[in-house]
C-alpha cells in the first residue's frame, strides 16, 4: 500500500486562539475528498492485483488437476510397460505414483 500523506489544511475561515481555526462544512468536504483520491487510486490498484493473483491461482489449480488426471490415466500404461520388462518402467511408475499422491494431498 502506498504511503499516502494528507494534504495540508487550507487557511481557516476564522481563527480564534482558544479553539484554533474554524472551517465551513464545504471546506471540510473538499479537503476530505481531496485526501480520498490517492486512497481510492491505491485501493483500485490493490483490488486489481488481488484479482490478478486470484485468477492466476485458479488457473494453476486447474492446470494441476488436469495434470493429475492425465497421470492417473497413464498409470495402467506404465504398469503394462513394467509387466513387459521395459527398462525404466519401474522408476517411472514410482515417480508417477509419487506425483499422484502429492496432488491428492494438495487436493
Amino acid at each position: 500500500m502506498a504511503d499516502v500523506e494528507l494534504l495540508p489544511l487550507p487557511e481557516p475561515l476564522l481563527v480564534r486562539g482558544d479553539i484554533g481555526g474554524l472551517y465551513t462544512g464545504r471546506e471540510c468536504q473538499h479537503y476530505a475528498r481531496a485526501n480520498m483520491e490517492p486512497l481510492r487510486a491505491d485501493h483500485a490498484a490493490l483490488r486489481a492485483e488481488y484479482y490478478r493473483v486470484v485468477h492466476a491461482l485458479q488457473d494453476e489449480q486447474a492446470r494441476a488437476e488436469r495434470l493429475a488426471e492425465a497421470l492417473r490415466k497413464a498409470r495402467p500404461f506404465v504398469a503394462y510397460a513394467y509387466d513387459q520388462g521395459i527398462v525404466g518402467a519401474e522408476d517411472a511408475g514410482r515417480e508417477l505414483d509419487a506425483a499422484i499422491a502429492q496432488e491428492d494431498r494438495n487436493g
